[in-house]
Formats: structure tokens, sequence, C-alpha cells
């Protein structure tokens, strides 16, 4: 049957229990586990939370050794429990002890062959067979407490004075019973081991016994009633204490997994917010430090090595820790734990562990033990904030490659828009240049010096539009390459006086106005880019306005800034057209290129250049109609330090 089951489906489940002969079942299910590179788990179910067997902790230590992933978890059916689990995660095949034998119960194996029809078990013969202690022994784990002893002795004392008024006042005995009864009740739930309840019972039987029944101060019982009586309330005080305590540990549980949960969901919404993988690793030591108080240690993992360390100490009068980085490495190459109470580098003071996802390695993870090992609510804890830290580093890392790939084909676009924007828009004013050049050589004597001229001015412009593109295209580049400014101070009046000996020439087909709030106005800029804004504005104006228009350059002083701003009274921007002025290619109409010959570079890369220099271009329709482009830079007065 073994064969039938690829190794993909496989998963063999171990049983632990506090026998020492569990350790030839461990060895039987990870042979088997190694023979089919399958998945392998081992389970420990305990009946108390905090339940403390030195044998089992042992078993739980070798399983892990052994390569098995390691799940504890809690029922009062063992049985049960352990089919539960094996059904949940599609357990193929079981490996359970054969226990010695039972007079009353059927043995385990064979209930879990009953619970499980379709899943093969495998019972490993114990080499010897230990037996279960006697209750004899077993009293000897009841803890006892002055506490208890004294709400039992209250609890009952009280009963006795209201039984006493009952008896006095001719009240017949059943009322008596009844209020014993009740007291017997009461102390089995609120004392915390079932010895009390059965000890109240007695105590019961003794008072009622001694003080009200005849001959009374006696320990004679004449009636068999009575016998029967004591018999019912130290039954009823066994099964009220039983339930008592199944339900007090139900509410422990209950409460230790909703302390577990808040802090799991308190982890989770802080690293939501993490906005890269150091910042996760942050969040998720300081959780552990506080929650544990413990000193953790990280190791992020780069390029499949263990990178610098990161230390989270518990207190800040703690000691560094020494290097324990071939326990880290150790634990990066077997994806095992090493370290402390573990049996690689057991001398450590470390215990380390993976961060993982699948088999994907991001991190090893140093927690300070401080001579004990962990319990179990800190394991639980400890494992879940691995966890929860493996997947996210997971999910930044898919992020980071993601943005990567967008930035990557961002580019491509940019490439791909740019060659056949550039190779449009260049073919136009090439084949106008290289066809007047060749008029201008094959049929100079036939030409008119009026055609001549004409001929010249053409060449002139079209080669001046080329060395616009030029500048716009370098422009572009050295702000993608994320170049630094040159800031400088400069008389703003002086820039824009300088900037318009640069403009299209048609600008005489056009009434051009400078409004200057005042004739000495400093602010810092990069002069150059600056310029360039201004030249890109003034021809945009020049370009989209019909002849004969105004065109007005204002400078506006206000609060600290120094607004300038270009208008128009042309035809104005299209309200369709207005949310995508600044995007890189767009012409308005969503065409790339159109018939004016503008590559679409020029208002993305005034706008690139503002947010250089921490400032916005900003467009408004000019009144009654027109465009109006809006730009401002920080006055330096002349008090100010000039760099």
């Amino acid at each position: 049957m073994l064969a039938e089951k690829s190794s993909k489906e496989r998963h063999i489940l171990v049983c632990l229990s506090s026998s020492p002969s569990s350790l030839s079942v461990i060895r039987a299910a990870s042979s088997a586990a190694e023979v089919y590179h399958c998945r392998f788990t081992a389970i420990c179910v305990l009946r108390h939370p905090n339940e403390e067997n030195p044998g089992q902790a042992a078993n739980i230590v070798a399983a892990e050794h052994a390569g098995a992933q390691v799940t504890q978890i809690q029922g009062s059916d063992i049985i049960s429990s352990i089919a539960d689990f094996a059904v949940v995660n599609h357990v193929t095949d079981v490996y359970i002890g054969k226990s010695g034998p039972s007079r009353f119960h059927k043995p385990p194996y064979a209930r879990l062959m009953k619970a499980l029809p379709h899943t093969d078990i495998h019972v490993i013969p114990d080499a010897e067979v230990i037996l279960k202690p006697s209750h004899l022994h077993q009293s000897s784990h009841i803890r006892l407490s002055l506490a208890e002893t004294g709400k039992m002795a209250a609890i009952m004392g009280i009963a006795t004075i209201i039984c006493a008024f009952f008896f006095h006042s001719k009240y017949s005995n059943d009322n008596i019973i009844t209020i014993y009864l009740l007291a017997v009740l009461v102390t089995s739930v609120v004392t915390a081991e079932r010895i009390y309840g059965v000890a109240s019972a007695l105590l019961f039987v003794f008072l009622f016994n001694y003080l009200f029944i005849e001959p009374r101060f006696t320990l004679m019982v004449y009636d068999p009633y009575y016998i029967v009586t004591y018999a019912v309330s130290i039954i009823a005080a066994l099964i009220t204490s039983t339930v008592a305590a199944r339900l007090k540990q139900s509410t422990r549980v209950a409460m230790e997994s909703a302390d577990q949960s808040q802090v799991l969901l308190d982890a989770s919404e802080l690293l939501q917010h993490a906005v890269d993988a150091s910042d996760i690793i942050r969040i998720t030591s300081n959780q552990l430090v506080q929650l544990m108080g413990r000193s953790v240690i990280f190791y992020p993992v780069q390029d499949g090595k263990l990178a610098k360390p990161l230390y989270f100490p518990a207190s800040q009068q703690e000691e560094v820790l020494p290097d324990e980085s071939d326990a880290a490495n150790w634990t990066l190459a077997n994806n095992h734990r090493s370290g402390a109470f573990t049996s690689k580098f057991p001398q450590y003071e470390c215990q380390y562990l993976a961060v993982r996802v699948s088999e994907q390695m991001y991190g090893v993870i140093g927690i300070r033990m401080q001579g004990r090992p962990f319990t179990e609510f800190e394991k639980n804890i400890l494992l879940s904030l691995i966890g929860e830290c493996g997947l996210s580093l997971e999910n930044n890392e898919n992020n980071r490659k993601r943005e990567k790939m967008e930035i990557v084909a961002e580019n491509e676009r940019f490439r791909a828009n740019l060659l056949r924007s550039v190779s449009h828009d260049l073919r136009t004013p090439l084949t106008s240049i290289s066809g007047n050049a060749s008029n201008l050589v094959h049929h100079a004597d036939i030409l008119s010096e009026q055609q001549k001229q004409g001929i010249y001015t053409d060449i002139y412009d079209d080669s001046m539009w080329l060395i616009e593109l030029v500048e716009n295209m370098l422009s572009v580049t050295r702000l993608e390459e994320g170049s630094c400014l040159h800031p400088s101070v400069e008389v703003v009046q002086d820039v824009i006086d300088e900037s318009l000996k640069h403009v299209d020439r048609h600008i005489k087909e056009h009434h051009l106005k400078v409004v200057r709030d005042t004739d000495f106005t400093m602010a810092e800029m990069d002069v150059h880019l600056i310029s360039q804004v201004i030249i890109n504005l003034v021809n945009n104006a020049v370009k989209y306005s019909q002849k004969g228009s105004d065109i007005t350059i204002e400078t506006e002083r206000d609060h600290g800034l120094l607004w300038v701003r270009v208008k128009d009274n042309g035809p104005g921007v299209a309200k369709e057209d207005q949310p995508h002025l600044f995007e890189r290619f767009y012409t308005g109409h969503h065409k790339i290129a159109d018939s004016q010959r503008s590559l679409g570079l020029g208002l993305n890369l005034c706008q690139s250049i503002m947010r250089a220099h921490g400032q916005q271009l900003v467009y408004s329709d000019n009144v009654p109609h027109g465009a109006c482009f809006s730009f401002s830079l920080h006055v330096k007065e002349l008090t100010d330090e000039l760099v």
C-alpha cells in the first residue's frame, strides 16, 4: 500500500507521548519520511494548557531533531484529537506505539483504526511496557493550597450555621441535607482541585452525622437512608468537581487563545504599515522582545547568505551576544533549529529559527534563552510571529520586484514613444533642410534673392526647432538620471530678458508684453533650467495662438515667493485636454507628435524642472479666453546669505 501513494501526496504523522519507547516510533516514522521525501509531522496532545512532562518534552525534542514539524494541540480525548488533526491535514500514514493491555478499554491504536478507516496505521510495539502509575502515585501531583482549604472551611462553616438554625426551628432533616449538598457543590465549583470537593463531601457526612443525627455527637448511623445520601453526595461532588475543572481549563485555554489572537492581530496591523524589509524585521523583533522578555538577534538573508545581524536587547543593561553565526549559518543551510536546547550547538545562549515561506529563506532569528526553554504559549506566539514575518517579507520582496518590473516596463515604453516621436518629428525638418539645401546647391543661379532669403529662413527655423528639441531631450535625460540642480541666486528680470532672446522668431507676429512687479527681485534657481521653462512656455503660446494675439509675462511677489505667469489670449486648452497637459508625449486630442511638430515633451519637462525646484507648474484659463501657466520661485533678500 505504501508504494501506491506518491511522495507529494504522502503525509506521515507520528504520535508522541511521554513513554521512552516513543523514540522507536519516531525513528520508524523518520525512516519512512526519508525514504519517500514527504511531509513529516509529529503531534503531541496536551490535556492541560500548561502541562509539564519531562518525558514528553524530551520526545518532542527528539522528533524535531528527526526532521518533524512538531504540532502541540490540546484536547481531553487524545485519540479523537489525533483523528481530527489527521483528517484536516490529509495525513496518509500514522505511526503510533503499542501500549500495555487494558482490561476496560480498547487500545489506542484500535480506536484510531476505527476513527481513520482510510488511513494507514503503523503500530510500533514498545520494547518494554511502561505501566501506568497508580492513583496513589498520581495523588502526589495534587496541589494543596491554604487559601483553597480556607474557602472550603468557610463554605462548610456557613452551611453548618444555617443548618443549626433549621435544626432548632424544628425543620426536617431533608432541608439540612439540601443545604449541605449545596455547600458541597459550591465548594467543588470555587476550588481548583477535585480533592476539595471530595473533602467537603466527607466533611458533610461527618458534620451532619455528628451534629444533627440522633444520637447526636456520635458517629453512629442507625438509618440506611443516610448511608445512601452520603454516597450520592460524594458522587455528586466528584462529578461537579470534574465538570468545574474542565470548565476552568476550557476558560484558561480560551483566554490564552484570545491573548494569542490579539497579539497576532496587533502584529499583523503593524506589519501592514511596514514600508520595507528593515521595518518588518524591526517590528517583528520588537514584538518578540516585548512579549517574551528575551533579547532577539535577526540575520537577514541577502543573495543566499546571512547579512550583518540586527540586535534587539530586552534591556539596556544586557550584554551584547557573543558571535554565534555558525549556528545561524547551520539553520540557514539545513532549515532546522539550532543553538540552545537543541542537538546542534546546545552550548550557545540563543536558539536560532528559520524565517521562511515554503523553501524560500528570508532570515534567521535568534532568541536568547536565558537558561530556560520556551513555554507552550511562548512557542506558539514565536512560531506565529515568525510566520507572519516571513509572509510580510515575501510580500515586500514581491512588491519590490513588481515595482522594478514596472519601472523597466515604463522605461521601455518611454524609449519606444521617444523613438517613435523623434523619428516622426525629425523627419519633417530634416527633409525640409535637405530639400532646401539641395535647391541652393543645384539651382542657386536661377533663384531670386528673395527666394534664397526664404529658403535661408526655412533652414534657420528648422535648425532652431531641432536645437530646441535636442535641448529638451537632454534636459529630460538629465532629470531622469537624477542629476542634481546647480542653484544660484539670480535677478529674475534678467533671466526673463535673456530667455526672450532665444524664443521662436515668430514672436514678432504677436504682441509681447512684460509686466514687472519690481525691477530688482532675486531668487534661487538653476538658471539654465528656469530659462528653458520660460522659453518653452513662450514658444508654446506662439505655437498655439493666432497671429496678432497678446502674449504677456507677469511677475508678482507674494509671501516670500515670486510668481511668474505666461499668458496668451488664444483659444486656450480644451477641458478634456487639461487633465493631460503635463503628461509626457501628450500633444492634445490624445495624439503623439501632431501636425505642428510638437514632441509632447515641453510641458512635461517644465513640470519636472519645477518639481526639482520644489514647486509646481500650474495651468489656469485666462480671462476672457486663452491660457495661463504659472510657477513660483523662492525670493532671496539682499540680507540673506548667498550661496
